[in-house]
C-alpha cells in the first residue's frame, strides 16, 4: 500500500509537532509518524521566561512545574556567584518545564489539522522522480508514504539522517552523555533558584540542578563522551561530596546520547529537513533544548509549507531553513560552542580565579550572553579566548 501525503514528519517530539503546527499555514496535507505508541519527551529543563516571549510561546500552567527566581554559578572551591534580584539589575527568571506534558500540549494543538500515524517505523528512504519515498513497518506490514517534502525529526538515535547523507558526527568528541536525576531526600530544601556547578566533577560539562518542591529536585550532569564514559558515577559522586546528600530516592532516571558540537553545517536536501536533536539544535554551551527544539521545528515547518505552496522542492529552495536557522539560531550556537571549549579547557583552579573575579565586580544582567561578556571583562583568560566573538 502506497500512502501520499504533501510533507511527512519523522519524530513527534517537540521539534516535530512544532513543525506540524506550522506546516499546515497554506493547508498543506502533513502527516506525522513515530515509532513510540505514544509521544513523549521524559525529561525536564529548564527556559527563562524571556525565551518564551521570543518564541511566542504563552506559559501554560499544565507543564510548568516551578517559577524560579535566578541562577547561582558554583565552583570547586565552593565560590558561589548569586544572579537574582537583590544582586543583579537584570535577573533571568525561568520555568522548570515537563517536557513530556509539554509535548502532549502541543500534540494536542495539531491534531486535528494532521495525520498522526503511532507505532510506526520509518526504515527506509528512496527518491522517486521529484518526491521522496519512505518504507514503513504499521503493525507487522510494510507499506510506502509518497510525500513532497520530508522533515526528520527523530532524534540522534536515528538512522534516516545517514541514508539522506546528513548524518551528525557521532565521534567521542562531538557527543555527550546526558543523566537526569529526579530525587527526593531529606537534605533537599526548598529553593527558587537554579543552580550550576563547574568544575571537573563533570568532565567536559557541567552539572544543573533544578527545584521541583520540598525535599525534590532535579539534578542533569552532562559529560562529553571523550573525556569519560562513566558518568554516571560522576552523577552519583556529585550528590554524595558536593551536594552531601547521602540518602536519597531516585524517583526518576534518564540517560541518553546527544549532540555536543552544535548544528550540523549540512542539514537539507532537494526535498529533505533535518531538524530538532537530529541536527544538533541543542545548546551547546547548556545542554538545553527547548528553545531551539521550538524554534527548529517551527521554521522547519514554515519553509515546507512555503515550499509546498510554491512547488519548488529543489536543495536551493530548501535552503531557506539553513538560512533562517543560521541567523536565528546557529549565530548564537556558534559562539556558546568555542565558549563550551574555552571552558572545558579550563583547569579547577582556573575556574575557581575566573569565580572570585567575577565576583569582585558587578554584572548587571544575567542572560547567557552578558555573562560571558562579563568573563571577557574581568577575567583575563577569558579576555584573551573570547573576546573576538563577543565583539
Amino acid at each position: 500500500m502506497n500512502i501520499e501525503t504533501e510533507i511527512l514528519i519523522i519524530g513527534g517530539g517537540i521539534a516535530g509537532l512544532c513543525a506540524a503546527k506550522e506546516a499546515t499555514t497554506y493547508q498543506a496535507k502533513v502527516m506525522l509518524i513515530d515509532k513510540k505508541e505514544k509521544l513523549t519527551t521524559p525529561q525536564t529543563e529548564y527556559i527563562t521566561k524571556k525565551s518564551l516571549r521570543q518564541l511566542n510561546i504563552k506559559a501554560n500552567p499544565d507543564w510548568i512545574i516551578k517559577e524560579t527566581k535566578g541562577f547561582t554559578l558554583n565552583v570547586p572551591d565552593k565560590t558561589k556567584i548569586v544572579l537574582d534580584e537583590e544582586n543583579v539589575a537584570l535577573p533571568e527568571p525561568a520555568y522548570i518545564v515537563n517536557l513530556d506534558k509539554l509535548t502532549r500540549d502541543l500534540q494536542k494543538s495539531v491534531e486535528n489539522n494532521i495525520t498522526i500515524k503511532l507505532d510506526t517505523t520509518a526504515t527506509k528512504i528512496s527518491r522517486q522522480k521529484n518526491q521522496v519515498q519512505v518504507t514503513i513497518e504499521e503493525n507487522g506490514t510494510t507499506s510506502t508514504i509518497t510525500t513532497d517534502i520530508l522533515i526528520i525529526a527523530e532524534g540522534t538515535e536515528n538512522n534516516l539522517s545517514k541514508q539522506v547523507e546528513l548524518e551528525y558526527d557521532n565521534t567521542p568528541d562531538k557527543t555527550k552523555t546526558l543523566i537526569q536525576y529526579e530525587i527526593t531526600s531529606s537534605d533537599v530544601k526548598s529553593s527558587d533558584m537554579i543552580d550550576m556547578y563547574y568544575g571537573s566533577y563533570s568532565p567536559g560539562g557541567y552539572v544543573c540542578v533544578m527545584p521541583k518542591d520540598e525535599n525534590t529536585q532535579y539534578i542533569t550532569m552532562a559529560t562529553q563522551n571523550n573525556k569519560t564514559n562513566k558518568t554516571q558515577q560522576h552523577m552519583e559522586d556529585f550528590i554524595k561530596n558536593q551536594l552531601k546528600i547521602d540518602d536519597y530516592e531516585i524517583n526518576n532516571k534518564l540517560i541518553k546520547e546527544i549532540p555536543g558540537n552544535g548544528v550540523s553545517r549540512e542539514r537539507v536536501q532537494d526535498n529533505i529537513i533535518l531538524t530538532g536533536d537530529a541536527a544538533g539544535f541543542i545548546n551547546p554551551l547548556t545542554n538545553m533544548k527547548i528553545d531551539a527544539a521550538i524554534g527548529s521545528g517551527t521554521y522547519a515547518g514554515i519553509v515546507a509549507s512555503n515550499l509546498v505552496f510554491d512547488g519548488d522542492y529543489q536543495k536551493e529552495y530548501v535552503n531557506k531553513f539553513t538560512m533562517y536557522t543560521d541567523m536565528l539560531i546557529n549565530e548564537d550556537f556558534t559562539r556558546y560552542n568555542e565558549t563550551r571549549k574555552f571552558l572545558q579547557s579550563l583547569t579547577d583552579d582556573d575556574l575557581n580565579i575566573m569565580a572570585r573575579e567575577l565576583q569582585e565586580n558587578t554584572i548587571y544582567e544575567s542572560d547567557i550572553d552578558n555573562i560571558i561578556r562579563a568573563m571577557i571583562d574581568y577575567c583575563s583568560k577569558a579576555s584573551l579566548q573570547l573576546k573576538t566573538l563577543y565583539r
